[in-house]
């Protein structure tokens, strides 16, 4: 059975295997509607799919949540990628060569697995998007509804996306109130100290931590084991290594005594063979991951869920940490045998936000500003709820990426805090090129990631110079409206506003154009090889002071300058910054 339904523009095409439609609806408000499609008569062999499109006057590109995506336009008939609460997020948009918007997509299936696809048909120059429903949205029920919202507003994604969080907020969870220090940089030891650390190391890089400007630490994995041959054969119990943590809440309560918060790293779906925990749960695994050797827990199982509530409350009520790191989320996505006798629930999905649902619950019982980190790809809107801080996935070194995703993250977070992957640089690197690695998470909360103790004096002044630009900035980095541009292009120029301040980051070309209407000051960072940057800011016309840094913080220039209709040079050394203040008019 086939209903189309066209508003505008827009075509939609909703077709039913194994049953019928009971309704198919469109509501149309000004540039925005709503599809709603209740399909009925569902078996476990029926199919659902729901078609729309547009014409492809001049779009440049579409903007997806994956981590893996074309960065440009892909054909109509490209692989589908799957959609669920553990993986990705079902939104979309089709944008031209100025960053606005020519439609923006999301879907009110935030829970349940579904394919989704987008693409342009070479036969009609349409842009087309596509999801697939199965059995597992509708699990056991006969009638299914789904909507789909579709926005064609001519103006920047940043905006239409926003849109399309305020949309599905109307039905879901608030999102999870961060404490302040979760937008203050942090150090994590993935990459600096892998697996191989003790409560001693874990104290000093706290402390050069605080000093640089750090305000938490995240102690990742290797604190609960003392295997150091990789792998996650030792997870699932969540105790501490006795040799290297002999007095786990002392050793936090120093920690914390240098002003630095505490958060701890768990593996969340895993049991490994060599964790004591393994002998009990082996009937109660979803399956076995040979890739990281581990097994994955089957979260419908009540003793599971209460297990892993357990281990991680207890981090906070006996240890006192402030926060945790929930990892591999996304690993719960795997196929999944049939529903025990011994299960309460019948979906993975359905169990694992039980689980977080719970877990969330206590967590904050004990902790009111406990904080709570999620990490690509696990960043929908329906698991947003549950944490207060969403990072980049593992990109180690790759700067560019790190930007990418962090702005892509930024552009669906809403009010959850969106953190770097953890940064890091070779120390052979000269300052500029170690700075970089900084300037391209700017736009969010950055993690640290370097043996602090073997800095040379050139970089510990670089990041200290860096973090505390992030610090004096974080108001309108993190809180400023936020405007990325060509997402196609890896976000080449990305501003941030409030009403005191533009600060604008340049990462290709070094030519800075300022339209908008004017702030006091403009903050403008050098992050091209280049040591000149053009301003082209007629709005902003007037005398200005000037202040000039180099990636260290030294003073490179002081002094004012004329801003007028006409380009203005400014000497920027790369990976520096300048700040035009205006001065008042008389």
């Amino acid at each position: 059975m086939t209903a189309t339904l066209r508003v505008g523009d827009c075509e939609v095409i909703a077709e039913v295997s194994g049953g019928g439609f009971a309704s198919a609806r469109a509501t149309e408000n000004g540039v925005r509607s709503t599809i709603e499609i209740t399909a009925t008569g569902l078996s476990t062999d029926s199919i659902l799919l729901l078609t729309w499109s547009v014409p492809n006057r001049d779009g440049v590109a579409a903007w997806t949540a994956r981590t893996e995506a074309e960065r440009w336009l892909p054909v109509s008939f490209s692989a589908p990628w799957s959609v669920s609460a553990l993986t990705s997020s079902p939104i979309g948009a089709l944008y031209a060569a100025d960053d606005h918007n020519r439609l923006t997509f999301a879907l009110s299936e935030t829970l349940s697995a579904f394919d989704l696809r987008t693409g342009v048909s070479g036969a009609s120059a349409r842009f087309f998007g596509t999801a697939t429903f199965g059995a597992s949205a509708w699990q056991d029920r006969a009638d299914y509804v789904v909507s789909l919202s579709l926005d064609v507003a001519d103006a920047p994604i940043a905006q239409t996306l926003d849109a399309a969080l305020r949309w599905w907020a109307l039905s879901l969870p608030a999102q999870l109130e961060a404490p302040e220090v979760a937008r203050i940089a942090m150090y994590s030891t993935w990459y600096s100290l892998g697996q191989t650390f003790d409560s001693g190391t874990i104290e000093r890089q706290a402390e050069l931590a605080s000093a640089a400007g750090c305000g938490s630490i995240i102690v990742d994995d290797g604190w609960q084991t003392a295997d150091r041959v990789g792998g996650y054969a030792s997870c699932g119990d969540w105790d501490p290594d006795p040799d290297a943590f002999p007095a786990m809440a002392s050793h936090v309560a120093r920690v914390r005594a240098l002003g630095v918060s505490y958060l701890l790293w768990f593996a969340l779906p895993f049991v490994g063979s060599r964790s004591e925990a393994f002998t009990r749960f082996e009937p109660m695994m979803l399956g076995y991951r040979a890739d990281l050797d581990t097994w994955v827990l089957d979260p419908r199982f009540p003793e599971v869920r209460a297990h892993l509530i357990d281990r991680i409350v207890r981090s906070v009520r006996e240890w006192g940490i402030d926060g945790v790191k929930i990892d591999f989320i996304d690993a719960f996505a795997m196929p999944a045998p049939a529903p025990a006798a011994a299960t309460d629930i019948g979906s993975v999905q359905d169990a694992v936000v039980r689980l977080l649902d719970d877990l969330t619950s206590e967590l904050t019982a004990i902790r009111p500003d406990v904080m709570i980190e999620f990490r690509q790809t696990y960043v929908g809107p329906r698991l947003r709820s549950f944490a207060n801080m969403l990072r980049v996935t593992d990109c180690a070194m790759d700067s560019t990426e790190n930007r990418v995703h962090s702005l892509d993250l930024r552009l669906i977070a809403g009010a959850t805090v969106v953190h770097s992957d953890m940064v890091m640089w070779h120390p052979e690197a000269s300052p500029e090129v170690a700075a970089r690695q900084l300037l391209d998470v700017l736009f969010c909360v950055p993690q640290i990631s370097m043996r602090l103790d073997e800095l040379s004096a050139s970089h510990r002044e670089m990041l200290r110079f860096w973090l505390s630009v992030f610090a004096r900035y974080r108001t309108v980095l993190l809180g400023g409206r936020l405007s990325p541009s060509r997402a196609d292009l890896s976000y080449p120029r990305v501003r941030a506003d409030d009403d005191w301040t533009t600060f604008l980051a340049l990462y290709d070309a070094p030519l800075a154009q300022l339209d908008e209407p004017p702030a006091q000051t403009i903050v403008l960072v050098n992050a091209t090889v280049s040591d000149r940057v053009v301003l082209c800011a007629s709005s902003y016309a007037g005398e200005h002071d000037l202040l000039v840094r180099d990636c260290l913080g030294h003073e490179h220039n002081r002094g004012s300058v004329t801003v007028s209709e006409q380009p203005v040079i400014l000497a920027i050394p790369p990976s520096g910054l300048a700040v035009l203040t205006r001065r008042p008019v008389h």
